[in-house]
């Protein structure tokens, strides 16, 4: 169950660090036009989905899933420090390619770290709990 919690709380605040900062995106790119803004979701959206299926395949492979959260969770991290030095829309790019790779690796690996500490008994309780 610590695992569970701990692994709760730090996709929570990372999360809401996210949600803090994206709706400050458009004012900060205003002057880019609409066309910039949507290349910069896309492209860094698409870039999670497709990060999302290679990181879990990799995860499941190696066994290594701790790593992968903590690669994805530090890159998170370090494109919100780039975030605070960007001046022109290419720096928020860059922010947002960071960020979102940062999701793409580390969302499966912690969704199966999640599976994994919940473990069979507590799955069969939670059956159990439903009927």
């Amino acid at each position: 169950m610590k695992n569970i919690w701990i692994l709760s709380l730090v996709s929570f605040f990372t999360d809401m660090g996210t949600y803090m900062v994206t709706p400050l995106i458009p004012i900060l790119l205003s002057s880019s036009g609409p066309f910039i803004i949507g290349m910069i979701d896309g492209l860094s959206e698409s870039l999670a989905s497709v990060l999302k299926f290679f990181s879990g395949r990799r995860s499941d492979f190696l066994k290594n899933r701790k790593g992968l959260a903590v690669v994805g969770y530090g890159l998170s991290g370090l494109g919100r420090v780039f975030l605070m030095i960007s001046s022109s829309w290419v720096s928020v790019f860059i922010w947002k390619l960071i960020d979102r790779t940062g999701k793409g690796i580390r969302t499966a690996p912690r969704d199966a770290l999640i599976s994994e500490a919940g473990g069979k008994k507590s799955k069969e309780g939670l059956l159990d709990s439903i009927k």
